[in-house]
């Protein structure tokens, strides 16, 4: 049986009409006032750094080797749809790793976990591992940022280093208390009538120059002459009690 097809009059060939030109119209407008917000949007950094910018194949360029990469390997710790014998061996040598649990198959187990999900295992008070356990984490309630002042006042008050260590100590030396020793009961520089002068006492003048000499005879230099110096005169000490070594006649031999 043929169906008969009725149209409309004038409906064969007829274009579209201003109602759906105004359609179309308000359709794009649409989308332009959704969609145009995104130009003021930052750039999502979600694994770009890893796969593009710090992956070396891709630095590389466009190659037969980076295409069988590409579908072979495992990249930035994330399983791809391509395995390869290389890749079950990987994963049976990390699974190895874990402690034995009879709870999960390992090798399974981390082939299955999900985005937000992780095989754990930690070390008891003992240093013992414990048995792994799949959970899921909890990101942490961090902030990329430095602390304000308000935040990071209370947290230099709480520190034991920081009450220790914020104020700087100048403690007395021993230069300092010998000096004070040496010095007569005046006051070192003092004179008489109290007009202070840079002329050193004769026991500062003495005790410095005991010092000088000190560091001048524990230094390496002085150290080496004062060697030599006491391993002359030991032996001119010697060679006068002793007298001096009688000298070996060498007879020469005729050809």
């Amino acid at each position: 049986l043929a169906k008969a097809r009725i149209e409309a009059p004038g409906a064969r060939g007829r274009g579209p009409g201003w109602g759906d030109v105004l359609v179309a119209l308000g359709l794009i407008a649409l989308v332009a006032v959704i969609y145009g917000q995104v130009a003021q949007h930052a750039f999502v950094y979600l694994d770009d750094d890893a796969y593009v910018f710090a992956n070396p194949m891709v630095a590389r360029g466009l190659s037969l080797e980076g295409l069988v990469w590409a579908f072979t390997r495992f990249h930035a710790s994330n399983w791809h749809p391509a395995f390869t014998p290389d890749d079950e061996k990987a994963l049976r040598a990390a699974a190895r790793t874990f402690p034995r649990t009879q709870h999960y198959d390992v090798e399974e187990t981390l082939t299955t976990l999900g985005i937000g999900e992780a095989f754990v295992t930690v070390l008891r008070p003992n240093g013992a591992p414990t048995p792994p356990f799949a959970v899921r984490m909890i990101p942490p309630a961090t902030r990329m940022g430095p602390l304000t002042d308000d935040e990071l006042k209370p947290a230099l008050a709480r520190s034991k280093q920081v009450q220790e260590y914020a104020q700087a100590e100048d403690p007395q030396s021993a230069r300092e208390m010998l000096l004070e020793r040496m010095a007569p009961a005046a006051g070192v520089g003092d004179v008489p009538g109290g007009a202070a002068t840079s002329v050193p006492t004769p026991a500062v003048a003495v005790g410095g120059a005991l010092a000088a000499l000190g560091a001048a005879i524990n230094s390496p230099l002085g150290r080496m002459i004062a060697g030599r110096v006491t391993t002359q005169v030991a032996r001119g000490f010697m060679g006068a009690l002793l007298g001096a070594p009688p000298r070996r006649r060498t007879r020469r031999r005729p050809f």
